[in-house]
Order: C-alpha cells, then sequence, then structure tokens
C-alpha cells in the first residue's frame, strides 16, 4: 500500500485506489487513510461571522480533497436512500414564507413536512461517509469540529421547505453536488425580509452559513435538478 507523505487529495487518492487494488472497499480504504496519516498543514480560519448570510468565501480549493472523496462515494453508492414523502406541493415562494412563519413561528427541521427528499436515515449502510468527511473537514479546520446533521438525496423537482433549525443554533456546512451541466438547483435563504437564491454551480460545492434562534434564519432547498446533500454543524474550539 502506497505511505501517503502529504495531507492532500493526490495522497488519499493514490491510498484508496492502491488499496482498492489490494481488494479493500472504498469504505475499508478511507477508514484506513484516516487512521494511519497524520494531518498537517496550518489552521484555517473559521467562516467569516454575520448571521443570516450565505458565505462565498470559502476557497473551494480548500474541498478538495473531500470532494474527490465524496464523489468516490457518491459513484460507488450501493443501497438508495429512503424516499420521505412529499406534504403537497412546493411552497417556496415569500407569500408561502410568509404564512408559514405567521403559522409557526420558529418552525424546525424536524416539524417541516413540506418536502420531497430520500434520506440516508441512521444505520443505513452509506452513512459511514458522514464520519470520514468530519474528520477530512476538521484537518481542514482545525480550529472547527463538525457534527453530521443530514444526508439527503433531491430527486429532480424535490425541494426542502421553509424552516430555521433554531432548535439547533450555530454554524451549518453544507456540501452538495448537482447536476454539472444545466443545473438550477438552489439553496434559499431570507435575508433582510428578500428571498436570496444561490444556485448550485454544478458538481460539488460548498454552502457556509449561520442559524440563531434569534433571529430565526429562514431557509429552503429548491432541487430542479438531481441533488445530494451533506450537511455538518461546525463548532469552533479555538485557536490551535
Amino acid at each position: 500500500m502506497a505511505i501517503a507523505t502529504s495531507h492532500s487529495r493526490v495522497a488519499l487518492r493514490q491510498w484508496v485506489n492502491d488499496a482498492r487494488r489490494d481488494g479493500a472497499s472504498l469504505r475499508e480504504a478511507v477508514e484506513d487513510y484516516l487512521n494511519t496519516v497524520l494531518a498537517a498543514g496550518e489552521p484555517a480560519a473559521p467562516p467569516s461571522r454575520g448571521h443570516g448570510i450565505i458565505t462565498s468565501d470559502l476557497p473551494q480549493s480548500q474541498f478538495a480533497e473531500t470532494f474527490w472523496l465524496l464523489e468516490q462515494w457518491r459513484l460507488a453508492i450501493e443501497t438508495p436512500p429512503v424516499r420521505q414523502g412529499a406534504g403537497g406541493p412546493p411552497r417556496l415562494a415569500l407569500e408561502d414564507l410568509k404564512q408559514i412563519q405567521d403559522m409557526n413561528g420558529r418552525r424546525s427541521l424536524r416539524a417541516n413536512e413540506n418536502k420531497l427528499i430520500a434520506k440516508f436515515p441512521p444505520g443505513h449502510p452509506e452513512r459511514w461517509v458522514l464520519p470520514a468527511t468530519a474528520t477530512l473537514l476538521a484537518r481542514v479546520f482545525p480550529r472547527c469540529r463538525f457534527r453530521p446533521t443530514n444526508l439527503l438525496w433531491y430527486p429532480a423537482g424535490g425541494w426542502m421547505g421553509w424552516h430555521t433549525n433554531a432548535d439547533h443554533p450555530g454554524w451549518r456546512l453544507y456540501i452538495n453536488w448537482s447536476v454539472p451541466l444545466g443545473g438550477r438547483s438552489a439553496f434559499l435563504g431570507l435575508v433582510d425580509g428578500k428571498i436570496v437564491r444561490r444556485d448550485d454551480p454544478g458538481g460539488w460545492s460548498a454552502n457556509c452559513f449561520e442559524v440563531q434562534a434569534d433571529p430565526p434564519f429562514w431557509h429552503a432547498v429548491d432541487a430542479t435538478t438531481p441533488r445530494l446533500s451533506v450537511g455538518f454543524q461546525a463548532y469552533e474550539i479555538g485557536d490551535g
């Protein structure tokens, strides 16, 4: 098996490819890499502050290793996610959001039934990728730790209705995949009373935003094309 001498996408790729040629599964190869190779690199700055702002200042190059791992996992998925029901037509317009705010106040994700998704629930064999990804992210951002929150597949025409996550405030980092060409899937957020739409660029990308209990940050997902979403809550642990 290859000896990885640097913490990089190239090192992970070489390690995994060699291990798989030796008969290891993708999961076995990745877990062996994470258990064997020491982290290296300077601490990265945490995301810039700003409640309700969908940050775009995280260099995508920082996620190259994570993107590579998730792409290998995406291509190797063997057990499909479990479809979770429609809950009526999508209600993603500003008028719909105002009605939901009047009725629900601080709607949590669990209370949100207006969705059309497929989910990898707890115990699903594909969820091994979550702790592996969290480990890679902690090496890129040594001042943070990452707790997995969601692993979702949106079919074409899927959505996640308006919600706040106010019951679990803090930073959220979502790594998303959407159709590389012609994708129009997007993250929606209510900022200063207006809906801000951030379209997925296609392929793998990362979104970061902060949610609070007061004021709550309303957000939703409009997946007009297939979309895979890997979510984490980020905790800052101080310098060093």
